[in-house]
């Protein structure tokens, strides 16, 4: 049961055929607590792409930046977001809640999470190459689901939040 999640994607890029990539989003902030939290609505040029690529964290530049120099509070990097700690820098990921871990519906040995990822080191880019894909002007939609649990149970060496219920 998560009671909070916050994170980062930056560097969002549609892949063209050619290879050519179109900047869509500098950095985007999810927060769970907020109703529209799972989408945001880049400009994408209209045009025919084969792919997304974008990083999951802020690169070694946006991690150093200091909130309280923004002013704008809708900013990603603004203090708004309270992501940011002095000797951490950003939260690239931050997850709080707790975990059923023997399987007794929360009625018993709830462990309490709480994770807070944001080291240079956690900066990591993926792309998904896909079927070509269209942007219209008609406001297109894509969906991208991400799959939280392989934050704990992916390769190459996952954190297993049984074993380990915490991390900064």
């Amino acid at each position: 049961d998560f009671s909070k999640l916050k994170f980062y994607l930056s560097h969002v890029k549609f892949i063209r055929p050619d290879n050519s990539t179109v900047d869509v989003a500098t950095s985007v902030f999810f927060d769970q607590s907020d109703s529209t939290w799972q989408s945001f609505r880049p400009f994408v040029p209209p045009g025919t792409y084969t792919g997304i690529t974008f990083s999951v964290g802020l690169d070694s530049a946006q991690n150093a930046t200091i909130p309280s120099n923004y002013t704008d509070l809708t900013d990603p990097l603004s203090p708004h977001e309270d992501t940011y700690w002095d000797w951490l820098k950003h939260r690239f990921i931050t997850l709080e809640g707790t975990a059923d871990t023997i399987g007794h519906n929360f009625t018993g040995n709830v462990t309490t999470l709480a994770y807070h990822v944001g080291t240079d080191e956690c900066y990591t880019t993926y792309t998904i190459n896909g079927p070509q894909f269209t942007v219209d002007n008609m406001g297109n939609v894509i969906n991208l689901n991400f799959h939280l649990w392989t934050t704990f149970y992916g390769a190459p060496s996952p954190t297993t939040m049984f074993n380990e219920p915490g991390t900064q």
